[in-house]
């Protein structure tokens, strides 16, 4: 795992049902303009790094370079965490419903040839 060369942006995402706010702080990691995300909970003394396999699984580092993002919107009760992939042949745009334990739910992928 590279940790980040600089954090970024730091945003909270409420997730319905869970109790409290998530803290995700993205930042720049790598050569090819790679976005790497660390999730933290509140925990009794501070904050803690969040272990989750679908929060691994979204954060940019593994393959979401440049120009790919993610962002996460509440809408009708349901956080949704929402992807958008760039490539030389296509793009797609993914969402997910995340649940209280944060595990991901495919709702819809798109994908498109420009």
């Amino acid at each position: 795992m590279q940790y980040m060369e600089f954090a970024g942006r730091v945003t909270r995402i409420s997730v319905t049902g869970h109790a409290e706010p998530i803290v995700r702080v993205s930042g720049y990691a790598g050569a090819a303009n790679c976005i790497r995300d660390v999730y933290l909970e509140r925990d009794g003394k501070g904050y803690q790094i969040v272990r989750n396999q679908s929060l691994d699984r979204l954060s940019q580092e593994a393959s979401y370079c440049n120009g790919d993002y993610l962002f996460y919107r509440n809408w009708r009760g349901n956080t949704y965490a929402i992807l958008s992939e760039f490539s030389a042949r296509d793009s797609s745009l993914t969402v997910f419903r995340m649940t209280a334990k944060l595990e991901l739910e495919s709702v819809c992928s798109v994908r498109w040839s420009e």
